[in-house]
């Protein structure tokens, strides 16, 4: 929350640790009410990415 009691959202950094750690299945309030990290973050980047 702001100074004002507002919702605030996680920066894109956060969000990708937040990926990282919790999924794209993670619920996150926002001032548009509550959303998957999936919706927040469509272009995550995760293990699936990475070539072996």
């Amino acid at each position: 929350m702001d100074g004002a009691g507002e919702i605030l959202v996680p920066c894109g950094r956060c969000r990708q640790l937040l990926y990282e750690f919790g999924g794209p299945g993670l619920l996150l309030e926002t001032p548009a009410g509550i959303l998957p990290l999936s919706e927040m973050l469509p272009q995550a980047f995760g293990p699936q990415h990475l070539t072996k």
